[in-house]
């Protein structure tokens, strides 16, 4: 292999790695500016009854995205 290929070859290496640690520390600093805000509560689960069978599924669907 050519000396020249390989040079070209670290080269772009070290710019994959400067771009990771770059994103990297963009992240960290993103993290502690907003870690410090609590998360806003949870909405409660809303669980839905499965529909036994197709025509009840299907108006379930039509009523569920009615246009209003």
């Amino acid at each position: 292999m050519s000396k020249a290929i390989i040079i070209k070859f670290l080269i772009t290496m070290g710019g994959v790695l400067g771009s990771c640690l770059a994103i990297f520390l963009i992240l960290v600093m993103f993290k502690k500016v907003s870690g410090k805000k609590r998360p806003a509560a949870l909405p409660e689960e809303v669980h839905y009854e499965a529909p036994s069978s197709i025509s009840e599924a299907i108006t379930f669907f039509i009523n569920r995205n009615r246009m209003k």
